[in-house]
């Protein structure tokens, strides 16, 4: 919830005014939005008109939510070349949201988002599935990921392998989490997994959370977002 603070005014010899405002904020779509003030004296003096600039982030668990929409492809055709960074061709890439499963996927307390099939006969049970993530106005150090997948994953951040693992069966929700150990960049960060399953049943989620960088400074006022 977004409360306007207002303006308060001077004037060397009135003691009334009218002030008014002029700007919306979207609390619930990220950006920047500026707030307009202007006063008036009883003379009909106009005061020179200043700005608030109020930016709006994701909260700390919302960078990316789970059941979020991916780029995703199944193990034929497979990903192509250059998945990792999204600069490659082919690899027949579809879009969908989480979670990947075949089955109502009560792993994560949800209903499955994107099919995600098994082969049995031939053993094709992969699934790639990517995204662009924006990391501005996060403290990056804090950034932290979740993984819920049966069975394993690699996970790249900008082309680079930062974890991997592979475990038998599906013990809870987000089985797997860590740190992104330096990997991201300020701004936008290309976010890459490479999914196996050892047939059975599928599962696939993740979410990424961190803190709001409360020494940055996105409009140049001299003020840290965190008090604006």
């Amino acid at each position: 919830m977004f409360v306007d603070p207002g303006a308060a005014v001077r004037d060397n010899s009135d003691s009334m005014y009218v002030i008014s405002g002029q700007g919306l904020v979207d609390i619930f779509t990220p950006g920047t939005y500026p707030l307009i003030y202007e006063a008036t004296d009883l003379a009909g003096n106009a005061a020179v008109p200043v700005a608030r600039i109020v930016n709006v982030v994701y909260p700390a668990e919302g960078i990316l939510p789970p059941a979020s929409v991916w780029e995703f492809t199944f193990a034929q055709p497979g990903p192509g070349l250059g998945w990792t960074t999204g600069t490659g061709v082919g690899g027949g890439w579809q879009t969908g949201p989480a979670p990947f499963g075949n089955t109502q996927n009560t792993h994560f307390n949800s209903s499955q988002g994107t099919y995600w099939p098994v082969d049995l006969v031939n053993g094709d049970d992969d699934l790639w599935v990517r995204k662009v993530v924006d990391f501005t106005g996060y403290d990056l150090s804090s950034a932290v990921w979740k993984i819920g997948v049966d069975n394993g994953y690699k996970l790249y951040v900008n082309g680079v392998l930062i974890s991997s693992s592979w475990e038998e069966g599906f013990t809870y929700r987000w089985e797997y989490s860590g740190s992104f150990a330096g990997a991201l960049v300020p701004g936008l960060n290309f976010i890459a997994l490479a999914l196996d399953d050892a047939g059975g049943s599928t599962a696939f989620d993740m979410e990424i959370s961190a803190s709001v960088n409360s020494n940055l400074d996105s409009d140049g006022d001299g003020l840290t977002d965190a008090w604006e």
